[in-house]
């Protein structure tokens, strides 16, 4: 009887165990995600930078240079965060919640624009789009991650020459998620 109640007591410190573990790799999840997120360059920067516009081609600005160099080094500091991220966060099914998902879609197309992968980019806000609930999906403009992923996504197609596939998706979304307007009294 004793070793029974060893044994019963033992798979308890280890389900304990098992359970905490779990809780500081969630934990650990969200930090490295905020972290790399904190990180992230402006997205509407990154656009720029997609469409070629950023280049102006010629004789570098001398003046411009120290801003280049903070702006490499933070490029870089942001690329190390998401490496750091990709070990602990395989892909979205690692993370709990859907605004933790839409947060990891959009630090990771950030990621691929600042990579120079516009169409990677693209590929992972495209698939978080298609993998949300219809309940947490939101059109442009609303305060959550949808809206803004909806309003990246649209930004890169047509960053990438693909206007009208940016009016395609600024109608679904419209069409799916109708602006409210406050009845008439």
């Amino acid at each position: 009887e004793e070793e029974d109640g060893a044994a019963s007591g033992e798979a308890k410190t280890k389900s304990a165990v098992a359970k905490e573990m779990k809780e500081q790799r969630a934990a650990l999840r969200l930090a490295l995600l905020a972290k790399a997120a904190a990180l992230a360059p402006s997205f509407d920067t990154l656009l720029v930078t997609a469409a070629g516009s950023g280049d102006q081609g010629g004789a570098p600005d001398t003046d411009l240079q120290p801003a280049q160099q903070a702006t490499s080094a933070s490029q870089a500091a942001f690329v190390g965060a998401v490496r750091a991220m990709k070990q602990w966060v395989p892909g979205p099914e690692a993370l709990e919640g859907d605004e933790d998902r839409d947060l990891l879609a959009r630090t990771l197309g950030a990621y691929e624009l600042a990579r120079g992968r516009s169409g990677a980019a693209l590929a992972v806000l495209r698939a978080r789009l298609k993998a949300q609930p219809a309940s947490s999906a939101g059109r442009s403009g609303d305060s959550g991650g949808a809206g803004l992923l909806v309003d990246q996504c649209a930004g890169l197609y047509a960053a990438i020459g693909l206007d009208h596939w940016r009016e395609y998706t600024e109608n679904q979304a419209l069409r799916d998620f109708p602006v409210a307007t406050p009845p008439l009294d």
